[in-house]
Formats: C-alpha cells, structure tokens, sequence
C-alpha cells in the first residue's frame, strides 16, 4: 500500500484470489453503486458492474459481515472478504447487483445449562 503508484480507488489488496476473470484492460468506467445505511448492521447495496470489480467498502472487515441477494429469489452467492488489511470487499462480477450487507456474529461460547 506504500508502493510509489499504488491507488486505492482502482486497487485492492486481498489475502485470496476472489474468482473473477481480470478486468478488461483500459477499462475506467468499471460501473455505478450506491450503499444506504439500513440500519447500524445492515448496508443494502445496489451495483451495476460493466466488468468485474471488487467493491470495497472500508469499514473495519470482520468474518460476522455477510452479503446476500436483497431477492431471496435471486441464487446467487456473495463473500465478504478483508481488504487492504482492514477494510471490506464483496467481489462482483459484471452485472447488475442488489446486496444485503449484513453484521451477524456469532455466538460466543454455549449457554448456562
């Protein structure tokens, strides 16, 4: 990230492939979104992708976010993963989206019994 040219409007640092095909090059139009605070725990996320991008969102990453289809009829499956070692990223391939971002963490240990 301290990389003389590095660009944290077009580059993103992941710790994992996200299974897209590479962008076309010279593409600098990638595409629109919009993110609307629902709530303290959910984004709802709307994206319109003329390629493949990696939506960044830099809010603190943590395993508990998850994105789905705000459509439960849409079969589609989304991950959250870190990016630039502390932010959020949902890779998007080229079409049009519209996410539920959602904080859900986990139970911690079990219940009194």
């Amino acid at each position: 990230m301290d990389t003389p040219g590095f660009d944290p409007r077009r580059e993103a640092l992941l710790e994992h492939d996200p299974g897209l095909p590479p962008p076309e090059d010279g593409t600098s139009d990638v595409g629109t979104v919009t993110v609307t605070d629902v709530s303290t725990e959910v984004l709802e996320v709307r994206a319109e992708t003329r390629t493949s991008a990696i939506l960044v969102i830099t809010d603190n990453y943590s395993a508990s976010w998850s994105a789905v289809p705000w459509d439960a009829a849409d079969d589609r499956t989304y991950r959250v993963v870190p990016a630039d070692h502390i932010a959020r990223a949902i890779p998007l391939p080229a079409g049009t989206h519209h996410l539920r971002v959602e904080y859900r963490p986990s139970l911690l240990g079990s219940a009194p019994g």
